[in-house]
């Protein structure tokens, strides 16, 4: 038996960014909702999700992935050996590092953002009016990448420490503001699309503040001055840069799709709305279990608890599996009536249905990989290895340009989502493979045991969904007498309490409800 009083941390972490991110998720639909039938598939629509994606580009670069990779096991190992105060320096010099980064970079690209937008999307080269539309977008929603990015450094600073509410609200500030735009945009005469940018910007700000409240709270607040170089900073970029390179090569990616989906009207929009609904699971479990799952694991490399950050890491992939598996199979089977039900309104037709479902199947399939990429890649961040996972990351990145130019010729827009589904299950096989090779994680023998009885109760759930549709709708209800809405709240209902119960009789709440390893 191991004792592990921290190890029902990971949960009560996640459930926080988890009960949060949900929140966000939901705003997030309401937004989506809103969004479809206000705009569809049309080019506002094209151009606001083009500008939007611009700003986000770069904050994954800076402000996700490799800064938290290379920034939270180095804070935390300085609030482990030097104190809070040490950590409080560490973050204030960093601070002041990205602003003269980022300050020269919203300035150089509002100056050359016309050139910005046609190297993104140059199917709007030859679509005047979505051009015309998106450079405006652009300019006005680009310098939210400032705000959000000192968001991601705030809440950096508080995850290490052991704080994750007001990180995981954040999102949720932006979605009330895009909402407010929206509705806004109904009653007052104007370009829809400029409304919303500025709503971006303005949660931007509100963003930012509640970060630094919460900072600011928890004793965490630091002054910003003009930035030391010293041995902490130098082994930080040693750290970050590597990881940067990776997410660079992850941000290509995504320029890849949109120059593709550019040459196709109404391609953006409806990778869009099936991305959004695919990100429901991936957003509230991986990324819930990811941003609880770093800080954690660097505490118990740091100290040499071996066994038990198996332990954790364990419990991380098949809690992660636990949602995946049925995430997928439900999103897969029920893809048209997700989309019919959740924007089937207004401007969004029938064609944009059929597109965004197609999508989504593709998409509903990526869930487990991508899913597992944000569970396997801390155990490397935590060991101050941001190296592994960039090489990796960039491997399948290059695989995925030639896969998204072959697959789309062949499959229209579609070949997009089929590539990175392709290229994000290449990425956790590797991940695993070398985490077991390096002895990172050891798969025992309770870890073959409930991922079998997971895929099991999931298979077991499918048939239940199957059963549902074949016999209580074709045989005693008359569909055309029931909304697609109704049918999805059952076929939901119906699935989650199959789910739980096969769960419950094969024993596998038992599993996560302990402490050890059977």
């Amino acid at each position: 038996m191991i004792s592990t009083n921290k190890i029902s941390n990971i949960y009560k972490s996640s459930a926080v960014v988890g009960v949060w991110t949900l929140l966000s998720r939901i705003m997030g639909f309401i937004r989506d909702i809103l969004f479809a039938s206000i705009l569809g598939s049309g080019a506002i629509a094209d151009a606001f999700l083009l500008a939007f994606r611009i700003p986000n580009l770069f904050r994954k670069f800076f402000a996700e992935g490799a800064f938290s990779a290379a920034f939270i096991p180095l804070l935390a190992e300085k609030n482990e050996k030097f104190g809070p105060k040490s950590g409080v320096a560490f973050t204030s010099n960093i601070a002041a590092l990205l602003l003269l980064i980022i300050i020269p970079l919203i300035l150089l690209s509002e100056l050359f953002m016309p050139s910005i937008v046609r190297f993104i999307a140059p199917g709007f080269i030859n679509d005047i009016e979505r051009l015309e539309l998106a450079i405006p977008y652009a300019r006005i929603v680009f310098p939210y990448l400032i705000f959000i990015i000192f968001t991601a450094l705030f809440a950096s600073a508080l995850n290490t420490n052991g704080r994750f509410w007001s990180g995981a609200a954040a999102p949720v500030i932006l979605n009330i503001f895009l909402i407010i735009g929206l509705i806004v945009s109904i009653y007052i005469e104007g370009d829809t699309g400029i409304i919303i940018c500025w709503a971006v910007l303005i949660s931007g700000v509100f963003q930012m503040l509640l970060l630094a409240w919460a900072n600011f709270k928890n004793g965490l607040s630091f002054s910003i001055f003009f930035p030391e170089i010293n041995e902490d900073v130098k082994l930080f970029f040693k750290k970050f840069v590597p990881g940067a390179l990776g997410s660079g090569v992850t941000q290509i990616n995504l320029l890849i799709a949109s120059i593709f989906a550019s040459q196709i009207p109404g391609a953006i929009s409806w990778l869009y709305y099936s991305d959004r609904v695919a990100q429901l699971p991936l957003g509230i479990i991986g990324v819930a279990l990811g941003t609880a799952l770093l800080p954690d694991l660097a505490k118990k490399i740091n100290l040499g608890q071996n066994q038990e950050q198996n332990l954790i890491q364990e419990k991380a992939i098949l809690l992660s599996l636990f949602f995946a598996f049925p995430s997928a199979i439900g999103l897969f089977y029920l893809s048209e009536l997700i989309i019919a039900s959740l924007f089937g309104y207004g401007v969004f037709v029938q064609s944009d249905i059929f597109a965004t479902s197609k999508a989504l199947e593709v998409y509903a399939i990526a869930i487990p990989a991508f899913m597992m990429i944000k569970v396997l890649s801390p155990n490397f961040f935590a060991r101050k290895d941001t190296k592994t996972p960039v090489l990796i990351g960039a491997f399948c990145a290059f695989l995925n340009i030639i896969l998204t130019w072959y697959l789309m010729n062949k499959y229209g827009f579609i070949g997009i989502a089929i590539s990175l589904c392709i290229a994000g299950y290449l990425n956790t096989i590797l991940l695993f493979i070398i985490l077991i090779k390096r002895n990172f994680f050891n798969c025992t023998r309770t870890f073959f045991l409930i991922l079998i009885k997971i895929i099991l109760v999931t298979f077991l759930m499918y048939l239940t969904l199957l059963i549902l549709e074949k016999v209580l709708f074709n045989f005693f209800l008359i569909s055309s007498s029931h909304t697609g809405l109704f049918k999805l709240i059952l076929f939901i209902l119906i699935g989650f309490i199959s789910y739980i119960l096969f769960n419950y009789l094969l024993g596998i709440k038992k599993y996560f409800s302990t402490n050890s390893s059977i």
